[in-house]
């Protein structure tokens, strides 16, 4: 049976590269301005890292992720009942699809189901890749 501290560094060993198994000791002297320096803690922070953690991911272009807020996870949430009504829609408007109009309603259905899924995909892709990109 693992600990919670055991757990904590096997979960954080799993963040970093693959390929980095032992220990990190080597440092790389930086200088920044202010601005810069503020910027990069700006986006440290709000991605829920370190600093040491968002420069590395930042410098060998691993995904920085922004966790999502409380309002996106319900607008997430509503997106995913919605996608299941407009797919449970789709299913009974097949079943009954002998008549011109309703095939045409089912094809928009289908493409208000796709549209959904692209969305929710966006949502929970959302990253910081672009500011980074302004650093």
């Amino acid at each position: 049976m693992q600990t919670d501290s055991q757990k904590k560094k096997k979960k954080a060993l799993s963040t970093t590269d693959k390929t980095s198994t032992s220990r990190r000791t080597i440092r790389h002297p930086v200088s920044f301005s202010q601005l810069e320096s503020e910027k990069i803690k700006q986006y440290a922070f709000s991605s829920k890292l370190s600093i040491s953690e968002y420069l590395r991911r930042a410098g060998l272009r691993r995904k920085i992720t922004t966790p999502l807020l409380k309002e996106q996870w319900q607008f997430y949430n509503q997106l995913a009942q919605l996608k299941l009504i407009a797919s449970q829609l789709k299913l009974c408007l097949t079943v009954a699809s002998s008549n011109n109009d309703i095939g045409n309603i089912v094809e928009q259905l289908e493409q208000l189901h796709s549209d959904m899924w692209t969305t929710t995909q966006q949502l929970l892709s959302i990253d910081v890749d672009d500011e980074t990109d302004a650093l």
